[in-house]
């Protein structure tokens, strides 16, 4: 069974495509200037292979989730 995640804050739906401490390690070679902001680490970890996002996207809690999405989507 595939592990999905959602970032949090920005409610994208991810698959990560490398270890942890390979997401860890890449995350901390970055200059201090991209890591000061959520969505550009994001997007570097994306544009470099390391996170596939899924195109799903959610705002509200677990609870939630479920009455948010189409019955066709389902």
């Amino acid at each position: 069974m595939a592990r999905y995640h959602f970032l949090k804050f920005g409610g994208v739906k991810f698959k990560p495509l490398k270890k942890p401490k390979e997401i860890t390690r890449f995350v901390r070679s970055l200059p201090e200037y991209k890591r000061d902001s959520f969505y550009e680490v994001s997007k570097e970890l994306v544009d470099h292979g390391y996170l596939k996002t899924l195109g799903q996207h959610k705002t509200l809690d677990n609870e939630t989730y479920e009455i948010q999405i189409p019955k066709e989507i389902n």
